[in-house]
């Protein structure tokens, strides 16, 4: 009994000796201050436009909350006990109502217990708000009446919100169809993962990329099926609920214009074990609200037939969808030339439509590119986007009610001073339709150019893109418009800030003077004292390059040399010209992320954030064939640009980034001299390990072994002499970035005798959210810094 005892007591002392030094790293009082600087308030206004909803979200849960039980099924995470994802973006804590006829707050204190809420919206006779709730046992749509007893109600039947939580207002606004959980599932046990028999056989075709969380047996398809069960459900306004079909695995219901009929998509077995749930196969139908039928469209097989490549899609038809200025219309999407990547024929996709329930299938249009997406004109126009991915180009045309199909423009995806923006839309027999007049469309740009950024609202033609503004930002001050209220006379929902002012939303009547609607809080933290300064240099090519410097409060440069942090991601470009763009504006009021490294600047580090990091395609070949190359060309103008201005010196240089960055840090560290430490966050070191393409890379391993070795910072490990602190989430789902990668990186460096740490945060993704994680980054970080930059 005695020996038992001592026993009992060593392992608890051994235990508690564990836990004390793995506990998180205390928040630091900066951090808190930017925690609590609350972020800007989303915004959405009512369809008659006499709302503005202002939404506060919820940007740094507990640690607590992210560790909560969860499911891995079909590449997702979900909640261990609730019928919805673990980890749901757009989840706020706080709304308000503002009247914008007389700037007055309504009464929403009726919703003080429900919070957090999720997928808000207006009815569209704007008299109700709409959203899921996630403070009750299950997921449960709610209703407040926006008068002044404002009242809640609840759905009788909790939301299946395992494959989202999309639902859709009755046009008339006396009721809201949604997915429904089934009684089964109400009284079903809890998951217990298990693990069973594992018997997989190839099938003769090539694959798609690999996936995290995907099902791995039969157990895990059985709890699938069960947990995405989902009775479609009509609920009304006054509390009743009617069945709309019967029980199945839907993953959406779309309404019809004319509200008669529901588009289905329902997922179909048996499930996949190599794609995630998106690409499962699934039926497509169109059941009747009015004779209660459901009548099956079509299969669509699951993606893991697809071809390969970045222009590939599914051979058969894809992306069901109703035309929305026409009562019942279905709209498609068909291959032409069975969704090979990379295909020869002239027309490769095309637009099909059919009038339901008995009108025929028709081609509206072939075109020589892929389709990404359409927009429908209120003039009956349909705006066709293409998008070759290969070449990172995107062409807009526009076919015409006469059936003249012309182009709009042409431009790189990645060139930011052609994007034209967000298009106009009005309102439209209740859909919401791109707004054409006189073949002109309104849209609100982000103006970049190359002396900065000032949005502006346009009218441009269509015909041969000749524009004409209608409102822009203030030369000294960055605006832009958030919501078109009306165009005549001019009325403007904007957001507007300074360098020195935080942002602010504003109603706006055609000048700049308008009436203010919310104002953000000042920063209250010890960087508000801290400059920053657009830097733009050339690398040894010519090609210009440019960055964000941030310098710590009342420094001057004869004060000597200061260590610097540099930040990048590398982007791969076709064009040098687009490769060259910039995106600062010195009008923009300094906010700090808490996951940007700008909080150094706070502790007497200088940083270079944004530094750009082209990857630039050549004529005779592909971008990343350079890519080593590249990056070190880039790294070196950046250092001798800082060297020559007397702000840092060799031997106080270090080098981070995240994801993608973090593999540009150890192809850094690996092939240069130019740092003295490095610091990579949720990245990817082993390129073998991604063996069917990574970022904009289309080749696979056995197509360019030699290249994937050469990018690989792994195959190199023995060349990484610098101090190399890795970062990861260990719940990291992000198929290119599993927590492995950093793990086997920190392995070689140990086991080579490199310097390296390892820090693995628990119930993180590939971004970090708690605020213990983040906590834990900032002083990982900042002493790794102090530590290999000291003089």
């Amino acid at each position: 009994m005695h020996s038992r005892l001592i026993l009992t007591l060593l392992l608890l002392w051994s235990m508690s000796d564990t836990l004390f030094a793995n506990e998180y790293q205390a928040s630091s009082p900066l951090l808190e201050q930017v925690l609590a600087t609350q972020a800007f308030p989303s915004t959405k206004v009512s369809r008659d436009g006499k709302l503005m909803l202002l939404a506060t979200p919820i940007s740094t849960p507990d640690i607590a909350q992210l560790s909560q039980p969860k499911r891995y099924l079909a590449g997702l995470e979900l909640h261990a006990h609730q019928s919805r994802a673990a980890n749901i973006s757009g989840q706020y804590q706080a709304i308000e109502l503002i009247d914008l006829t007389n700037g007055q707050l309504l009464n929403t204190s009726a919703l003080a217990d429900y919070f957090p809420l999720t997928a808000i919206k207006f009815s569209p006779d704007s008299r109700h708000l709409s959203a899921i709730t996630l403070a009750t046992n299950q997921p449960q749509l709610l209703t407040l009446t926006l008068t002044a007893r404002a009242s809640v109600n609840l759905s009788p039947r909790p939301v299946n919100g395992i494959l989202g939580f999309d639902y859709q207002w009755l046009a008339n606004s006396q009721g809201i169809i949604y997915r429904g959980q089934t009684d089964q599932q109400a009284i079903s046990p809890p998951y217990a993962p298990s693990q069973a028999l594992i018997i997989r056989e190839t099938q003769g075709r090539p694959g798609q990329r690999t996936y995290a969380n995907l099902l791995k047996n039969a157990n895990d398809a059985d709890r699938f099926a069960a947990l995405t069960h989902a009775q479609i459900s009509e609920w009304s306004i006054e509390n009743r609920l009617n069945d709309i079909g019967p029980i199945g695995h839907y993953a959406s219901q779309v309404l019809s214009p004319d509200n008669r009929y529901l588009l289905v998509n329902e997922l179909s077995l048996p499930f996949s074990y190599k794609v995630r749930y998106s690409g499962f196969s699934r039926a497509i139908s169109v059941f009747d609200r009015h004779t209660q039928q459901l009548q099956p469209l079509t299969q669509i097989a699951s993606k893991e037939h697809q071809a390969r490549g970045k222009n590939a899609t599914s051979a058969g038809p894809r992306h069901h969808h109703w035309h929305p200025a026409q009562a019942a219309t279905l709209v498609w999407y068909q291959a032409l030339d069975k969704g090979v990547s990379q295909s020869k024929l002239a027309l490769r996709d095309s637009i099909m439509t059919a009038a339901y329930p008995n009108g025929e299938s028709k081609q509206r249009l072939a075109t020589p590119g892929r389709i990404s997406h359409t927009r429908y004109g209120d003039d009956g126009s349909i705006i066709v986007y293409q998008q070759d991915r290969y070449q990172q180009q995107q062409t807009v045309s526009v076919l015409a009610p006469t059936g003249k199909f012309s182009t709009w423009y042409q431009r790189s995806l990645r060139d930011k001073y052609s994007d034209p923006g967000r298009l106009h839309q009005r309102l439209l027999d209740g859909q919401h339709l791109v707004a054409i007049e006189d073949g002109h469309v309104v849209h609100s740009s982000l103006g970049y150019f190359e002396q900065g950024q000032r949005p502006a609202l346009k009218r441009t033609r269509l015909s041969d893109n000749h524009s004409e503004i209608l409102w822009q930002s203030a030369p000294d001050r960055l605006e832009y418009v958030i919501k078109v209220i009306n165009l005549e006379p001019l009325q403007l929902l904007i957001r507007t800030e300074s360098a020195t002012q935080p942002p602010a939303l504003k109603l706006v009547s055609g000048t700049h003077t308008g009436k203010t609607l919310y104002q953000a809080p000042a920063n209250a933290h010890s960087l508000a004292g801290v400059t920053k300064q657009p830097l733009q240099f050339r690398r040894e090519d010519g090609l210009m390059l440019s960055g964000e410097l941030y310098l710590p409060t009342g420094y001057d440069v004869s004060q000597g040399p200061l260590p610097l942090l540099m930040w990048a991601y590398p982007r791969e470009f076709q064009d040098e010209k687009v490769a060259q763009q910039t995106t600062y504006s010195p009008n923009k009021y300094l906010r700090i992320s808490p996951r940007s490294p700008i909080y150094l600047a706070g502790q007497g580090i200088a940083v270079l954030d944004k530094l750009s990091m082209p990857i630039v395609a050549s004529q005779t070949g592909k971008a990343n064939d350079n890519f080593r190359a590249q990056i070190i060309a880039n790294a070196q103008a950046a250092v001798d640009t800082v060297v020559e201005m007397g702000i840092t010196a060799p031997g106080k240089i270090a080098v981070g980034g995240h994801s993608y960055g973090a593999f540009m840090v150890g192809n850094l560290l690996a092939h240069t001299d130019l740092f003295s430490a490095g610091i990579a966050r949720s990245g990817a070191y082993n390129r073998s390990l991604t063996p069917f393409g990574f970022q904009s890379e289309g080749r696979d391993y056995w197509q360019a072994t030699d290249l994937y070795l050469q990018m690989s910072p792994f195959t190199y490990a023995h060349q990484i002499k610098e101090p190399l602190l890795l970062i990861h989430g260990l719940a990291d789902p992000n198929s290119g970035t599993y927590p492995m990668q950093s793990q086997r990186m920190f392995d070689a460096l140990d086991g080579l005798g490199g310097k390296a740490k390892l820090v693995m945060l628990p119930y993180e993704g590939h971004s970090y959210k708690a605020k213990q994680s983040l906590a834990q980054l900032w002083w990982e970080q900042s002493q790794w810094l102090q530590q290999h930059l000291a003089d």
